[in-house]
């Protein structure tokens, strides 16, 4: 087993001792699949003991034997998998698989973005969320549906959530003091 493959199973198991105790933990988030909501590097405080999404949250969870920071969009009954949660990272135009609710970990509320620690758990933030969570869910639809155009649909998707993001994010999100944790560094998020 690799260095890299230790480290992240390291994390994993971290994670899931503070899951388990209900605690909170600021987190790495690495990968693209997040942005602009999370450029590469981004710290994020995630309440382990948030085990309810609403609409628009961002969420930690397992999926495919890695640890994922995406954007909770809705609750579905799957034929397949049952009951179960929709999520789709707001960098990227596919949804992601169904995920059971076994595998979420926690809700982010908070995020480190240019050196200022904002809320996500405010009414600014959760409106801002809904918003991006309609986004997302309308731009993945569009992308099944538009053929050879997707290229030109996902440029559309992100070039809409760049230039929301650009404008909206620091309005309708409240500034705060970092929190007096200490920083898991390793990553989440690492299979994308």
């Amino acid at each position: 087993m690799s260095t890299d493959d230790n480290k992240t199973k390291l994390f994993q198991t971290a994670v899931e001792l503070l899951g388990s105790s209900g605690r909170q933990a600021v987190i790495r988030v690495e990968g693209m699949s997040m942005a602009p909501t999370f450029p590469p590097d981004t710290r994020i405080l995630v309440d382990f003991a948030a085990r309810s999404p609403s609409m628009g949250d961002i969420i930690l969870f397992h999926q495919a034997g890695s640890l994922v920071v995406h954007r909770f969009l809705a609750r579905i009954d799957s034929r397949r998998h049952g009951p179960c949660l929709r999520t789709r990272g707001d960098g990227i135009q596919a949804l992601d698989p169904p995920l059971a609710h076994r595998d979420l970990l926690g809700r982010v509320i908070a995020c480190r973005r240019s050196g200022t620690w904002y809320r996500l758990d405010r009414a600014g933030a959760r409106f801002w969320g809904v918003l991006a969570a309609i986004h997302d869910h309308l731009w993945a639809a569009v992308g099944v549906s538009v053929g050879r155009l997707r290229p030109v649909a996902g440029f559309l998707d992100r070039t809409g959530l760049r230039l929301g993001d650009r404008v909206l994010f620091r309005l309708l999100h409240s500034t705060m003091e970092p929190p007096d944790l200490a920083e898991i560094d390793l990553p989440a998020e690492r299979m994308l």
